[in-house]
């Protein structure tokens, strides 16, 4: 019996089954209403104007050689955060060359937790009625 139960569980880390990047992957994929991109998107544009819209997702481009804006919590991250700040910090583009970051809009967190990744730092938040996620 134990030897059975370590085959499956061998087997299902050699495959990536039931891991964190298949959930990441199954979130990417999900579908929700998408919403327009803001107008006039800068690298401070932030995701506030689509609170309560959860579960929409949004897509934007971020210019080449953009200026880091503000960042709070680490993937949920508050929604008054910098969407291409936001693309950098969970390595979908780079400031450098820009790119294509979508977003899922989701409910506030009791709390954020920030961090350094990429070359940019998020800031600990505490409660906060708005929150995003980065698809890619």
């Amino acid at each position: 019996m134990r030897a059975v139960l370590l085959t499956l569980v061998l087997t299902a880390l050699a495959t990536g089954c039931g891991g964190a990047d298949d959930a990441r992957e199954r979130d990417a994929t999900a579908t929700g209403p998408r919403l327009d991109p803001p107008a006039d998107l800068t690298w401070q544009t932030t995701a506030a104007e689509y609170r309560g819209e959860i579960g929409a997702t949004v897509t934007v481009d971020c210019p080449a050689q953009g200026e880091v804006g503000s960042l709070w919590g680490t993937d949920p991250y508050t929604d008054d955060s910098s969407i291409c700040t936001a693309g950098v910090h969970a390595g979908a583009i780079t400031v450098e060359d820009g790119g294509e970051v979508t977003i899922r809009i989701a409910d506030g967190e009791t709390s954020y937790d920030g961090g350094e990744a990429n070359g940019v730092t998020a800031a600990d938040w505490p409660d906060w009625p708005g929150s995003f996620t980065v698809v890619r």
